[in-house]
Order: structure tokens, then C-alpha cells, then sequence
């Protein structure tokens, strides 16, 4: 089937195998469960239903997935990998109470640094009303060199509704000179040119932001 998955009756097969269940401790997904046999069982359904639903969400199901990652996030709240990706599902479908949860959580577990969490936290007040605390949370993450796509974006979106439309602009270059087909960038510049009345600068941004989403659809 797409993307080389198992059909729901393999699943079960590989569930029982004890050699797909060394492999997996082997490749370092699960840790060796030693002799609990059960407990490898559950741990190597949850990496299955774990890679199931990236694949839902590549397919853009994000129905299907985020009932997969609620379920897992349930089981086991310490694995990062539930977390971020449920977070990401709870941003996408404008849950932010929800979101802020699975960010506090997040905070928790001690290898979850590196995850740039004020990002995160940024997109939610953005989409809360808090522009400025959003703003701050951006600034910091771009100071500590993140060089996550979008940042920039958003950074630059907050300038335009501020009125600063040089600096706006100054962002949206930055965005492009990292991800050369942000159709978000482009748009910003257009409205960012069409605010200092650059009309014709503003119709070819915004005409290629209309041919990117046209040709590479988000």
C-alpha cells in the first residue's frame, strides 16, 4: 500500500514477532523490555501507531492523525516525539488550550531544550491577541539562532500589523534567502510594498505568492 504500510491485519503479526521486536530494540526505537513480554508488545504497537500517523499526516489526514498522537500522548507523556507532534496537531486545528497544555508538559522533561519551545509559545499568543509577548518570543528564539521555516514569517507579520513596513520587508528577505519558495514571505512583501504604495513591487510579490501556492499547494 502507499508509503509501504502494512494492512491493519499485518499489524497484528508484527505485534507478536519476537524478531521484529529485537530489530526495533536493535535500531534503537524501544528499549529493551527485557523479559516482560507484554510491555514489548505495547511498545511496539505504540512505534507502529507512532509511524502510522506521520504518515496520515503527510497524507494532510490530520483527523486521523491526531487521534493517534491523543492516544499516545495519553500513554506515554514523557516521549517527546508524542508531544511535539501532538502540539503541532493542537496548532494546526486552533486548539490553543490544548496546545498550551502539551507545552507545559513539554517544559517538563529535561531533554525537550533543544526544541526551541518560545516558538511555540509565540505562535499561540500571536493567535491569543498577545502581539507583543508573541513578538518577544519570536525575537528571542531568531537571537538564539533558530533557523526553523517560518520564523521569520512570523516575525515579519507582526511588524506589518505594527505599521513597521521597512523592517517587515527586511524579514520576509531574510525568510527568502533561507526558503527560496516561501509563498508566505512573498506575500508579506506584497502587502508590506502595497503599504508604501510600491504598487508595482506589490503585484509581482503578490502574484508570486499566488503562482507558488497555485503550482506547490501547502
Amino acid at each position: 500500500g502507499d508509503f509501504g504500510m502494512h494492512s491493519p491485519l499485518d499489524m497484528e503479526d508484527i505485534y507478536s514477532s519476537a524478531e521484529a521486536l529485537k530489530q526495533l530494540v536493535e535500531l534503537g526505537y524501544i528499549e529493551d523490555p527485557g523479559e516482560d513480554k507484554n510491555l514489548a508488545a505495547e511498545r511496539a504497537k505504540d512505534e507502529a501507531d507512532y509511524c502510522l500517523a506521520k504518515c496520515y499526516s503527510a497524507r494532510k489526514d490530520f483527523d486521523a492523525s491526531i487521534k493517534i498522537f491523543e492516544r499516545l500522548y495519553t500513554v506515554n507523556k514523557g516521549d517527546i516525539r508524542f508531544n511535539i507532534e501532538l502540539l503541532k496537531l493542537y496548532l494546526h486545528f486552533q486548539k490553543y488550550s490544548e496546545a498550551k497544555d502539551v507545552l507545559e508538559n513539554l517544559r517538563k522533561i529535561p531533554d525537550a531544550g533543544f526544541l526551541h519551545l518560545e516558538y511555540y509559545e509565540g505562535i499561540i499568543a500571536y493567535n491569543e491577541g498577545e502581539v507583543d509577548k508573541a513578538l518577544q518570543c519570536f525575537l528571542n528564539v531568531e537571537k538564539e539562532g533558530h533557523k526553523s521555516q517560518g520564523i521569520h514569517n512570523q516575525i515579519g507579520m507582526i511588524y506589518i500589523q505594527l505599521n513597521w513596513f521597512e523592517e517587515a520587508i527586511s524579514e520576509f528577505e531574510k525568510e527568502l534567502a533561507m526558503h527560496k519558495d516561501s509563498f508566505q514571505a512573498y506575500y508579506g512583501l506584497g502587502v508590506s510594498y502595497l503599504y508604501l504604495e510600491l504598487l508595482e513591487d506589490a503585484a509581482d510579490n503578490l502574484l508570486t505568492s499566488i503562482g507558488l501556492i497555485y503550482n506547490f499547494p501547502p
